[in-house]
C-alpha cells in the first residue's frame, strides 16, 4: 500500500478548499439526477465473484450486484457527502471478475469519505466498460442512498484509463479523477503498444476492441483528444 502522505496528497489534491468548493454533482436534493445510466444486464464471459467484504469500525457495507456486474458500496458512520468511485486494473482473462477495494479504503472511512467500486461485467482489457459501468454504479448509489455532494474516480492501472474516460464522459457527475499509473492518452503509436502488448498477454486482440491503429474508436477512447471535457476539474496522475 502507498503510505499515508502520498494518500493525503492524492486526495487533498482532488479536493478543493471548503470555502471555495462548488458540487459539480449538485448537492444532495440540489441539482436533478442525469438520465439513468443503462448497464449489461447478464455477464459476459466471466461471472462476477462474491463481492461480499466485512466493513470497517465505523462504517456500513453494501454489497450485491448490478446487473453483470458486482459491487462494494462503503460508507462512513459520519460522511461528509462525498464520494470515492474506485476502479480496478486489468485481471487478465479471468474466469471471474472481481469488486475490490482500494488501497486508500481506511484513509477514506476515517476521514469521511464514502467509497464504491464494480467488478466490471467481464475482464480482459476494458477501461471503457469499466468507465460506463462505474458511471452507472454511481448513478445506483445516487438514486438508493443519495447523490453525493462531490464525486471523485480513482482507478489503477487499466483503471487509471478508465478514470479519465469516466470524467471525459460523464462531467457533470464528477469533480476530478486521480490516474495512478495508468496510460490515460491511447491515441498515439508508444501508447497503442501498450495497449496492444497488455491486450496480447492474455491471449487478445486489441483489432477486435477498437479496431487497426488509427481508427476512430482508439481517439474516442482517447481523453487527451476530450480536454473540454476535464476543463475545470480537479486532475490527479501518477506514473512510474
Amino acid at each position: 500500500q502507498a503510505p499515508s502522505a502520498v494518500l493525503r496528497t492524492l486526495i487533498e489534491s482532488l479536493t478543493p478548499p471548503s470555502s471555495t468548493a462548488t458540487a459539480a454533482d449538485g448537492a444532495p436534493g440540489g441539482n436533478p439526477l442525469p438520465p439513468p445510466i443503462s448497464y449489461r444486464a447478464e455477464p459476459d464471459g466471466a461471472r462476477p465473484a462474491d463481492p461480499a467484504i466485512e466493513a470497517l469500525p465505523d462504517a456500513r457495507v453494501l454489497h450485491g450486484y448490478l446487473g453483470g456486474a458486482a459491487y462494494i458500496i462503503e460508507i462512513p458512520e459520519v460522511w461528509n457527502g462525498d464520494l470515492v468511485m474506485w476502479m480496478h486494473g486489468f485481471e487478465d482473462f479471468a474466469e471471474q471478475g472481481r469488486a475490490t477495494a482500494p488501497d486508500v479504503r481506511r484513509y477514506l472511512i476515517a476521514n469521511g469519505y464514502a467509497w464504491a467500486g464494480s467488478s466490471y461485467s467481464s475482464t480482459g482489457f476494458i477501461p471503457d466498460r469499466g468507465a460506463d459501468e462505474t458511471a452507472a454504479l454511481w448513478d445506483y448509489v445516487a438514486r438508493t442512498i443519495g447523490r453525493p455532494t462531490r464525486t471523485y474516480g480513482i482507478g489503477l492501472s487499466m483503471g487509471g484509463q478508465a478514470a479519465y474516460a469516466l470524467l471525459s464522459r460523464h462531467p457533470k457527475m464528477y469533480s476530478g479523477a486521480a490516474s495512478l499509473s495508468g496510460c490515460p492518452p491511447v491515441s498515439g503509436p508508444l501508447n497503442q503498444g501498450y495497449v496492444r502488448t497488455t491486450v496480447a498477454k492474455g491471449g487478445g486482440d486489441a483489432d477486435n476492441m477498437w479496431g487497426p491503429p488509427g481508427s476512430q474508436l482508439w481517439r474516442a477512447h482517447d481523453p487527451l483528444l476530450h480536454l473540454g471535457a476535464l476543463r475545470g476539474k480537479n486532475l490527479f496522475l501518477s506514473a512510474g
